[in-house]
């Protein structure tokens, strides 16, 4: 059934379920009226007008799956909603990751010539590396986080259990992976880390790495980090740092490694772990996690004597 054939009784049903949820969303506000909007195919899209919020929240698209089908494949809704959301997000407003890598791509052009560029984009796609390096790209987001979790548990953070959201969590992973993996990896570590590391050992390469890596999350600190938690972020990713430095000297250059490291964290830790831990405890367990990645970059450094997989 297209979205103009819509019956008056499903319109009807339609402006209860929404008239219901509205007023979970904004306390006051009502349905004025629904109607369909034409040149869906695989999903009905109605133009909902809401009275009682602000004029920029109304009207609303809405988008079911047509009656009769269920909501997959292109008729899930609820999930191209969980997609367009983690695109457009009030946060992704700050830092452009792809305008990131465009920047370094240029750059390693202006340093190499083309050899500079494709350099980059061969590191993106480099598979071949030990089998330890990458079973610890793909281990140390899970072990970071699980341990922050059990220290926590013993320290009376309030941690609160909940299913794992695996829809959520694909998204999340899918999102993180091409945008922000592939955005930041190729650029901090195959392209700035190994031009300082010319220059500079390891060690003083990845620290000037971490505080560009810091100064390019200003623009989320006070919205997606709030401020009482920006120092142990910080710290957490100083320690990541060492930690991403290790990975792509020990792949012999590859910012795959820590494209999949950085996008798992950030999947894992965003997307599950810390919505299990209580508003009130949430600091501490910020500095509980922070510490536990400035060990694992401290560690790497000195089990590497600072050559950092080098």
């Amino acid at each position: 059934m297209a979205a103009g054939q819509a019956d008056e009784r499903l319109l009807a049903q339609l402006r209860d379920r929404v008239g219901r949820r509205v007023t979970g969303w904004r306390p006051g506000a009502r349905v004025l009226g629904v109607s369909p909007l034409t040149g869906g195919t695989s999903s009905l899209t109605f133009l909902v007008d809401l009275a009682g919020v602000a004029a920029a929240e109304s009207p609303v698209v809405l988008k079911v799956a047509p009656p009769g089908l269920a909501p997959v494949r292109n008729r899930d809704v609820l999930r191209q909603a969980r997609l367009l959301h983690a695109l457009g997000r009030p946060g992704n407003g700050g830092p452009n990751h792809i305008g990131l890598l465009l920047a370094a791509l240029i750059a390693g052009f202006v340093d190499q010539g083309w050899r500079g560029s494709r350099a980059i984009l061969r590191s993106i796609v480099r598979v071949r590396a030990p089998f330890g390096v990458w079973a610890l790209a793909l281990l140390l987001p899970f072990v970071t986080l699980g341990a922050a979790l059990i220290i926590a548990s013993l320290a009376g953070v309030v941690i609160v259990p909940r299913p794992v959201p695996w829809s959520d969590m694909v998204d999340k992973f899918i999102i993180m992976f091409l945008f922000v993996g592939l955005g930041e990896e190729p650029s901090w570590r195959g392209f700035l880390l190994p031009i300082l590391q010319r220059i500079e050992t390891p060690l003083r390469a990845t620290l000037v790495v971490a505080a560009v890596w810091a100064i390019w999350h200003l623009p989320l600190m006070g919205t997606e980090f709030a401020w009482p938690l920006v120092p142990a972020f910080l710290v957490s990713l100083l320690g990541a740092a060492f930690a991403q430095s290790f990975l792509y000297n020990a792949s012999r250059g590859s910012s795959l490694l820590p494209m999949l490291a950085h996008a798992i964290v950030n999947t894992v830790g965003s997307g599950y772990v810390f919505t299990l831990i209580a508003p009130s405890s949430l600091a501490l367990f910020w500095w509980i996690y922070a510490l536990i990645w400035l060990g694992v970059g401290a560690s790497v450094a000195v089990l590497t004597r600072g050559r950092l997989g080098l």
